[in-house]
Order: C-alpha cells, then sequence, then structure tokens
C-alpha cells in the first residue's frame, strides 16, 4: 500500500522461485495532507482491485513508509532464552512510545559474540487497525504486516543473491524514500519522510495551485505529455523543483552512506540501485552516477520471479511494474530470516492465531470421530450376523413348537378324560352302585 497507489499480488513457490500468478495495480487521487480521505482512497482501490483480479482471502501487508518507526540498537548477546526479554527492553527505551501502545518488530543483523546489533520497526496500533480494517472492508484478512524497508532488503536478497560488493539501494516513493544499505550479511535501513510528493508541493506553493492539479502538472511534464512553452512558467517550476528534489535526495544518500560506513567499517559502495515512482524523473539517474562516481542500476523486482499467464497482460505497462516491497513480502516464503516482524495489532494476532489453531482442532475431532468409525462398523456387522443367526434358529424351531403344541393339546384332553373319569366315580359311589348309577 503506498500513498498514490495499491497493488497485489498472489505467487506461488516451487523449486526455489517464486512465481507471478495474478498482479494488479490501482491508484488513486488523494491529499497528502488528510489521511481519513487517504484510508477512504485506499479502501476504494482495494476494492476495485479485489474485483478486477478476484483477489480475496488472507494476506500480507505492506503499509508506506511513513507509517512505520525504524531504530537501530545494540543489546548485550545473551542466551537464547533471556534474548527475548533483553530485546523487548531495548524496544522500551528506543520507541518513543508505551510499547502496549505500538505494534513492533524486531531483526538481528549482526551478532560478534559480545552484542547482538538490531534493528526495532514500529508502528501505532490504532493507526494499523485503521489500516487493517480498510484492507478487510475491500474482502481481504489480514494476516501479517511487514515493514516496507524491511521487504525491499527480502526483495534485494532473492532477486541478487550473488551481490557481495556494498550496494545502495533507493526506493523512492511518493511521501518516503528507504535507502537501504548492503554489504554481504549485514545491512542498513534508513526511512526518510522525503519523495516525489516534496516535487508537487514545490510546484503548487511556487504557482499558487492545489495539491492535485500541481501533481497532474507534474504527470504530464515529466512524461513528456504536455505542449507548453520551453520557458513557461509552469515547465520552469517543475524543473527548478525536480532539480531542488535530487539535490536534497544526493545529499541524503550522502550522508546516510558516510555515517553507516563509519560506524560499521565497511567499504563504500560501488553499484546503487534505483527504485520506485520517485526515481522515474529524467535525468535522476544520471546526475547521481556522475555525483557518486559509481554505476546507478535500475532495480528490477522481477530479476528472478518467474510470470505467470494471468499476470503478463498487467505487466504489460512500465507503469504496473510490481513495487518491489510487493516481491520482497513474497520472498520471505523463501528466505530464511532470524527476524520477529509482525506489525499486526495484537488482537488481531490472537485472533489470526485462534484461526490457525481451529484448523488442527478440527483435524484432530474428524480424527476423534472416524476412530469411532471400525468398531461402530464391525458391531453393526456383528448385530446383523447374530440377527441373520437367530431368524434361522426360529426357522428350525418352528417344527418342534407345532409338535409342542399339539402335544399339548393331547394333554390337555387326556386331563379332561380323567377329571371326567373322576366325575363319574364319584357319582357311582354317591349312588350306591352300578344299578342306581345306570338307572339314573
Amino acid at each position: 500500500i503506498g500513498a498514490g497507489h495499491v497493488a497485489g499480488g498472489i505467487f506461488s513457490a516451487k523449486a526455489g522461485r517464486l512465481r507471478l500468478e495474478r498482479f494488479g495495480l490501482e491508484s488513486h487521487s488523494y491529499e497528502s495532507w488528510r489521511e481519513d480521505r487517504w484510508r477512504t482512497a485506499v479502501a476504494s482501490s482495494l476494492g476495485a482491485l479485489a474485483a478486477r483480479l478476484k483477489f480475496r482471502g488472507p494476506c500480507t501487508i505492506v503499509p508506506p513508509g511513513h507509517l512505520i518507526l525504524t531504530k537501530f540498537a545494540r543489546t548485550p548477546s545473551v542466551a537464547a532464552v533471556r534474548r527475548e526479554r533483553s530485546i523487548a527492553f531495548e524496544a522500551s527505551e528506543h520507541i518513543p512510545l508505551p510499547l502496549e501502545k505500538v505494534a513492533w518488530g524486531h531483526q538481528i543483523i549482526g551478532d560478534d559474540g559480545l552484542s547482538l546489533e538490531i534493528v526495532l520497526l514500529a508502528a501505532r496500533v490504532d493507526v494499523m487497525q485503521s489500516l487493517c480494517d480498510a484492507v478487510e472492508i475491500a474482502g481481504f484478512r489480514s494476516e501479517h504486516v511487514t515493514a516496507g524497508s524491511l521487504a525491499l532488503y527480502e526483495a534485494f536478497r532473492y532477486n541478487y543473491p550473488g551481490t557481495h560488493n556494498s550496494v545502495i539501494v533507493a526506493n523512492v516513493g511518493a511521501k518516503t524514500t528507504h535507502l537501504l544499505f548492503v554489504a554481504g550479511d549485514r545491512f542498513h535501513i534508513r526511512t526518510i519522510d522525503f519523495g516525489g510528493d516534496a516535487v508537487t508541493r514545490a510546484v503548487a506553493e511556487e504557482l499558487q495551485i492545489d495539491f492535485l492539479p500541481a501533481e497532474a502538472l507534474k504527470i504530464r511534464l515529466l512524461g513528456g505529455d504536455s505542449d507548453l512553452a520551453l520557458h513557461s512558467p509552469s515547465r520552469t517550476a517543475v524543473r527548478r523543483s525536480t532539480a531542488a528534489f535530487g539535490a536534497r535526495l544526493q545529499f541524503e544518500i550522502r550522508r546516510t552512506a558516510a555515517h553507516w560506513c563509519r560506524q560499521a567499517g565497511v567499504p563504500a559502495a560501488v553499484d546503487l540501485y534505483l527504485t520506485g515512482g520517485g526515481s522515474l524523473i529524467p535525468g535522476l539517474a544520471d546526475e547521481i552516477a556522475e555525483r557518486f562516481a559509481l554505476r546507478v542500476i535500475r532495480f528490477d523486482p522481477l530479476h528472478q520471479v518467474d510470470i505467470g499467464e494471468q499476470s503478463r497482460a498487467a505487466l504489460g505497462n512500465e507503469s504496473e511494474c510490481p513495487p518491489a516491497e510487493l516481491v520482497g513480502a513474497a520472498a520471505r516464503l523463501l528466505l530464511k530470516s532470524d527476524a520477529k516482524m509482525d506489525l499486526l495489532p495484537p488482537a488481531m494476532k490472537r485472533a489470526v492465531a485462534a484461526r490457525k489453531r481451529r484448523a488442527p482442532q478440527l483435524a484432530a475431532a474428524m480424527l476423534v470421530g472416524l476412530a469411532f468409525l471400525p468398531p461402530i462398523h464391525y458391531y453393526q456387522w456383528q448385530t446383523a450376523a447374530a440377527g441373520a443367526e437367530l431368524v434361522e434358529v426360529a426357522r428350525r424351531l418352528e417344527p418342534i413348537r407345532m409338535m409342542e403344541a399339539q402335544n399339548e393339546d393331547r394333554l390337555r384332553q387326556i386331563d379332561e378324560g380323567k377329571k371326567r373319569v373322576i366325575a363319574l366315580t364319584a357319582a357311582y359311589e354317591a349312588r350306591g352302585g352300578w344299578i342306581s348309577f345306570l338307572a339314573e
């Protein structure tokens, strides 16, 4: 998510390489001094991107650099069980807000056995929450938030793995510029609250016009899509503003590079990689190369990325080249890192953890249920077999039962005959002999 655009991509990983399956970019108009309007524009652009390319589901967010605080610190190298507590103490000392009000993370840069060099990144919880809410309104589910500066480093590691010399990567955005210094396994990052918007603001101030018309004028003139006179006030204002922008960018690069080389004891850079929309100012790369006497290379975020069929059409336009941070966010799927970096608000982290636990719990419940199926089936089979055997036994006993019934009838007749004989005998005795009995 940038100040003036949102970009989304679906990546897959196979055989140690990333593949960009789908990609889209949506620009939006904004006023840099109205953050509430910017978040509304982000939600609208994300909704359009989701509808156009059918993006849905869990995602990783890379917020704009002006929302992230970056601090470097050193802490004693202690045992792993005590390391988290030591880093948390350094975070409380270097982050100018209570830790419960920020989402923060860290990455270890160097460990010489005596001390750890770490980078701390933090963002306000309420700001990240509002940004995640805007993302979820568009139909996405926020599961991870990483800093753009760190994503830029991961993108460089993935795309240029064989680089051993000291290099500088300058990612010039609309409101911020990420300066990345890499020397072997060590790196340094600095986020400057300064980007392409500085040109627009300078033009607007000089010509006494609003920000949005100044932005449109800047884009037309720098893109060569204007028939204004060569010495018109508008061209002069844009030319003067871009020159001031280039001078300030070179000053910040030189100052930061000198400080890092002196502190870290690393050699001076031999290459400078340029990326970001603000780096497309005509003549900027040549001016930097001449001023610093080093080779300036256009950073290619897709240098080691395979392109899927569905994303080729979207990449036909140079203005829709994926930002380096987008590739860096995906590269963490393949690159080994000891970063503990997730700027998701704590409440959302707990919700994500609960969702991730829910799937194993459901699977375990299903397995428990499936475990009862074999004995249930066995006992059902046993019951059916016993029922069949009972029917067969009953069939075989039927003749015997009929004979028993007949015998019972005969016995009853015999009993009745006995009773009649007894009755007759009693009558004979009562009448005094056979003659009286027969007479009656």
